[in-house]
């Protein structure tokens, strides 16, 4: 049977306690000098893990920062692998339209690779959500982004993966029709009419961003 732990963070500290020589996790069900509320959870390296928000009476400094746990030898595995599981993935997405049909490209790696997405990536350490969407078409398709208006921000957990992803997706225009894809990582491209993108593509974040443009543009986006 499952190990079941608890994930008690508030305001970016986390409990912890010491056992067998590491900082670890509670158990679920142990005693807790503080009541919580658990909601459901994830796994992290077999273990299930429930998520608990404390109910304090003042902010507890003495507990751990939530961002040193991953590197902290005394934390336990269990721990370290909790806690980036609760870390936000960020990724964007660019929404290229030609008249009432919008860009959809083919990855051949990654999480999409083998079906049809709109182009986009994971946003880097040191850039914002706007300079990534840049900088992915710039990378994937070869173009230039000439103008971006920030269509919607959504969030998932995607299945088989513990942690959340949040989607910046932009609508953009591109200095060039021209695409000079990346085939290391691309495929294909292809422009869709909006109905059949959004019954091609798995992603959610497509699907959903594919649904506000038909809303946009009426009955007619087929």
């Amino acid at each position: 049977m499952a190990k079941r732990y608890l994930l008690i963070e508030t305001d970016g500290k986390v409990y912890l306690e010491e056992r067998d020589g590491r900082l670890d996790l509670p158990a679920e069900g142990s005693e807790l000098p503080f009541q919580v509320k658990i909601r459901p959870g994830f796994k992290a390296l077999g273990a299930d893990i429930s998520f608990a928000r404390p109910h304090l009476d003042r902010h507890p400094e003495e507990w751990v920062d939530k961002d040193l746990i991953p590197s902290l030898d005394q934390a336990s595995p269990v721990a370290r692998a909790a806690v980036m599981a609760t870390m936000h993935r960020l990724v964007v997405n660019a929404v290229v339209l030609d008249g009432d049909r919008v860009l959809m490209v083919k990855a051949n790696r990654g999480l999409s690779r083998g079906w049809w997405n709109l182009p986009g990536g994971f946003v880097e350490w040191d850039e914002g959500p706007e300079a990534c969407v840049r900088r992915e078409v710039a990378e994937e398709l070869g173009a230039k982004v000439l103008k971006s208006e920030l269509i919607t921000v959504l969030t998932r957990r995607f299945e088989g993966a513990p942690y959340h992803m949040v989607a910046f997706l932009y609508l953009c225009a591109l200095d060039r029709k021209d695409l000079r894809l990346d085939r290391t990582e691309l495929d294909e491209a292809a422009w869709f009419p909006l109905e059949r993108a959004a019954r091609e593509t798995r992603n959610p974040f497509a699907k959903e961003a594919i649904g506000l443009l038909k809303a946009r543009a009426g009955p007619k986006a087929v």
